[in-house]
């Protein structure tokens, strides 16, 4: 009935995926059809089907079919009275996902260590973003100061010429006065 109907379509595809070359697709059929001989209890069908998917699934490194694989197995070699082999089996399985898990981890603390660096430059960036505002604004302020000095020497310079230049012509003047009042004195004198 039905399980002779399934079986048909899977040998079906499973030839049909042969033909494409497309050996994860054959993988993925010879699963299939595994598990339903093992419902049927077809075990030696289903321990051929298993093993060469173990096969083709290390051949093209495909874990996951690896496992599935390796469960099919461990499922028909217990049914069938061979604790051994399916203990070996289960025990691959248990080395599968432990090193799944393991590049697991690693990718995950790749992860982080790349968020780690990358915040670490950020704040590196901030930091002589900083240093760098800082310099500018000591530059600045060091340009400023300058200025004011060189503004200051400017006005320090005008104003001693100013204060010279008063001094000089008062000078003249007295001299003036002074010659005005010997001729005034000369003038009286002779009167």
């Amino acid at each position: 009935g039905k399980h002779d109907k399934a079986i048909e379509l899977a040998k079906l595809s499973l030839e049909m995926y042969k033909h494409q070359d497309a050996p994860y697709d054959v993988i993925t059929s010879q699963l299939d059809l595994g598990e339903i001989y093992l419902g049927q209890n077809k075990f030696k069908e289903a321990i051929t089907l298993g093993e060469e998917a173990l096969a083709g699934s290390i051949e093209y490194e495909t874990p996951d079919l690896k496992k599935s694989a390796l469960t099919l197995l461990t499922r028909a070699y217990f049914k069938t009275g061979k604790p051994e082999k399916a203990h070996e089996a289960a025990m691959q399985i248990i080395e599968i996902n432990e090193n799944l898990f393991g590049l697991e981890n690693a990718r995950q603390i790749n992860e982080m260590n790349a968020v780690y660096e990358t915040e670490k430059k950020e704040a590196e960036n901030k930091l002589l973003n900083a240093k760098n505002q800082l310099q500018q604004k000591e530059i600045t302020d060091h340009e400023s100061k300058r200025k004011y000095l060189y503004l200051i020497v400017l006005l320090s310079a005008i104003s001693v010429i100013t204060v010279l230049i008063a001094f000089i012509r008062s000078k003249k003047t007295n001299r003036k006065l002074a010659l005005y009042n010997n001729k005034i004195s000369h003038q009286k004198e002779e009167i």
